[in-house]
């Protein structure tokens, strides 16, 4: 179990040509469920992974469509990485991906991008055992 804090900005062109900085932030619960084999002191691991958001902070009020839909329900990705166990550290790095669509799109400068329910993200941790 994860707590999980993110988001991002972004430049929005107003009247005139100035730019105006909106910013997106969010907390979230993810819940990885990962199986693996450990070869020595490295581990390769593996799974999907639940999450739920929290919280969240947004200068976006007036963008269609409705950013809401993001904190209505789990959203699933997956994660897969290798970790490293020596003596009483452990490291890991994983990248995590989305599982799922929204089926909806975002349309800049009149092109259409698809919208993801979560980021692609790589994840680095360091856990020492007691």
């Amino acid at each position: 179990l994860y707590f999980n804090t993110g988001g991002g900005s972004l430049e929005q062109v107003v009247d005139g040509g100035a730019t105006e900085v909106l910013n997106v932030n969010f907390n979230r619960i993810d819940i990885p469920v990962l199986v693996g084999v450990k070869l020595g002191p490295a581990r390769l691991n593996v799974g999907p992974v639940g999450s739920f958001v929290l919280s969240e902070t947004t200068d976006l009020t007036d963008i269609e469509p409705d950013f809401e839909m993001f904190t209505s329900s789990m959203t699933w990705g997956f994660q897969a990485g290798i970790g490293l166990d020596i003596s009483k550290l452990s490291l890991d790095a994983r990248y995590e991906g989305s599982l799922s669509a929204l089926g909806e799109t975002f349309a800049v400068g009149g092109a259409d991008f698809p919208l993801d329910a979560r980021p692609s993200q790589w994840i680095i941790s360091l856990g020492i055992w007691f």
